[in-house]
Order: C-alpha cells, then structure tokens, then sequence
C-alpha cells in the first residue's frame, strides 16, 4: 500500500467477504493466505459453519470451529471482517480474538434499526479491541430518520454517531459502492445479497445514493463535506485510511512509526543480508519431509538458495524479506518469529515461492 502511493498507483488488496469457502477446513485459510488473501469475513449474511449471519432471526454466536478460525486468522496474520455477521457472532469474534478486527462495510442500528447495521454494544466492543468500523453507502443501508432517504448527509449522520461512540480512531470507511447501476444489481441478485432479509424496514428507494453515486465520486465527497463541517487535517488523514492501515498490516501505530516489525527491520539492516520488498507470495506448499520439499522446489535443496524464517503464522513478514533468494521456507511451530536466518532447510513447514 505505502509503495503503491509513493509511486501513484493504485494497491489492490485481496479480501473474500464470507468464509463460506473453507466449509469445515480451517487450514484452508492458510491455503487462502498464500493466495493473497488478506481479510476474510466470519459470515456473509446467511450462517455458515464458523457462525451465524446478519440475516437469521436467532444467532446462536460464534461456533467451536468459528473460534478456531479466529484463532487461525490472528495466527496467519490475516485481518478479521465481521460486517455480515449476526450481532452475537460479531461480539463473539471481537471477543475471542487477540487482534483488532474490523467491520469493513455497515451503519449504526442507533441511526437506521435494520439488521444490516451494528448495535451500540458491538460498536463499542470493536472500539475497545482497537478495531474500526468502516461506514458503507450501498443503496438503503446507511438511511436515517432525519431526511428519511438515503444520500451523503444520511450517510455522515452514521459517520458521526460512531465516531462520537467510539472516537475518531476507530472509524473510518468502507463505501461499498461500485460503478454502474448497484440498485439494479440489488433486483437482480437479491435473493443471493439477502437484502429484503436484512433491510426489515419500508421506505422509498432511490435510483442511488446522492454524492455516492460511485466510487470516484465518493472519495471527492466525503472529504468536501469533512472539509465543510471543520475536520481537521489530520482527523481527515485518519478516517480516510489512516485508521485501517495498523489492521491491515498487522502493526502498531508505533511499529509503523518506527517503519515495521522490529524482526523485520534488523534483517533487511544486516550487511549481509540487505534487502526489499520483494513482491507477494505466490503460493504457500506444504512439506513433510526431505523429499517433500525437493518435490516442492523442483530440484534438490542443495542446489537452491533456501531461506528458513524461524515462527510459523508470520507469512505476512515472507514478502518483506530480501531478495537474491529462490524460496523461504517457514517452518511449523509456535516460536515467534525473531528474525533470525537458517541455511539449511526444516522439514516441517511451508514453502513460500517469491515471485
């Protein structure tokens, strides 16, 4: 992301927004994880194996396999979404982890009470973790009472009761719009997006929402109309990423000031090993043995220049490492991760190929 915007361009960041995929495998997140796969949702809005979405009438919480993907996630370092969840499953999965995590995409029940959007006590909890919530404009979500339709002024109304639940650290947005006619792809897939479920209101639909019209369009607007109502600067910065960055990345708001992971930093400021970011994993193999992992590498480990990162579940420091190298081998085991090199290879672990 910080080298997309150093050199003007643009950083896509992969994310699935249900984990209905990984059905009952939970190492399938590692799976996901070495696909580039960076966020991932408990549910989307129907139940699935980890918990319950937004749109049952009875949410029974997160479920002994929904604790272990957490536990997963926080391990793997890939970042929790749980803006489709029911509001038990929710609180369960903010709870249960030990990392912030996110709702990437919603409004505030206190604004709008439709199932779509997020209770006081859910907000606060996220809030309390360290987590952001990211406020949405899809069409007839984010609507409020005090102009009964749905545009930029109804949307900032959700902005400000968070921010004012919460603080201005923890919010941000997720505008969830997109190009094109998104009411019409409301019509159309409606039965799949679960939107009359989880709108459980009535009110006058509007062909899109005024100043959200699109992506484009949403990044100007919501910083004129921040501008307008006397934010500063540097409140302006937060909200608009600032806020989201320390969850994706998995760091502090003082490891990114002081430029990454302590590990990280001492490895690319050895002379020995100097290095860069050197791109994103291409693929995550999993090996068993000496054969195993010559069957992995295409030719014997001998002839290969292998890296072996002690600490498993820190695949997210692999694509930081340095270059010169034709895999990086991070074994299995729950040692953090210390920063220290091996030359030769372990054999219970994963290979990652750097691109």
């Amino acid at each position: 992301i910080f080298a997309a915007k150093k050199a003007g361009k643009i950083a896509w960041v992969p994310c699935i927004e249900g984990a209905a995929p990984i059905e009952n495998e939970v190492d399938r997140i590692d799976i996901l994880y070495g696909l580039g796969v960076r966020q991932l949702g408990v549910t989307y809005s129907e139940s699935n194996a980890l918990g319950n979405g937004m749109k049952e009438d009875h949410d029974g919480g997160l479920t002994m396999f929904g604790k272990q993907c957490v536990e997963r996630m926080n391990k793997v370092g890939m970042l929790i979404d749980v803006s489709h969840c029911g509001q038990q499953t929710a609180y369960d999965a903010v709870m249960y982890s030990k990392k912030p995590i996110i709702m990437s995409h919603v409004g505030a029940k206190g604004v709008w009470d439709i199932k779509r959007m997020a209770g006081d006590d859910l907000i606060k909890a996220i809030g309390s973790k360290g987590g952001v919530v990211g406020i949405e404009s899809a069409p007839h979500t984010t609507m409020s009472k005090t102009k009964m339709t749905h545009d930029l002024d109804s949307v900032m109304e959700h902005f400000e009761y968070v921010k004012n639940l919460i603080g201005i650290d923890h919010v941000g947005f997720g505008v969830d719009c997109l190009y094109g006619d998104h009411v019409g792809v409301h019509h159309a897939f409606a039965a799949a997006l679960s939107t009359a479920e989880t709108a459980n209101t009535s009110y006058e639909e509007v062909p899109f929402v005024w100043g959200l019209e699109n992506p484009t369009e949403a990044s100007w607007n919501i910083i004129r109309w921040l501008v307008k109502h006397n934010y500063s600067e540097e409140d302006i910065g937060k909200v608009i990423g600032g806020n989201a960055i320390p969850g994706i990345t998995g760091f502090t708001r003082a490891g990114l000031a002081r430029g990454g992971h302590p590990a990280v930093n001492r490895l690319i400021e050895d002379r020995n090993h100097r290095g860069q970011v050197v791109g994103s994993v291409a693929y995550v193999h999993a090996v068993d043995s000496p054969a195993g992992l010559d069957q992995s590498l295409g030719r014997p480990v001998e002839q290969r220049t292998v890296a072996v990162v002690a600490g498993a579940g820190h695949q997210q420091y692999a694509a930081v490492l340095l270059t010169g190298l034709d895999d990086i081998l991070l074994p299995r085991g729950d040692a953090d991760f210390d920063g220290r090199f091996h030359r030769a290879p372990s054999f219970h672990g994963c290979v990652l190929r750097v691109p």
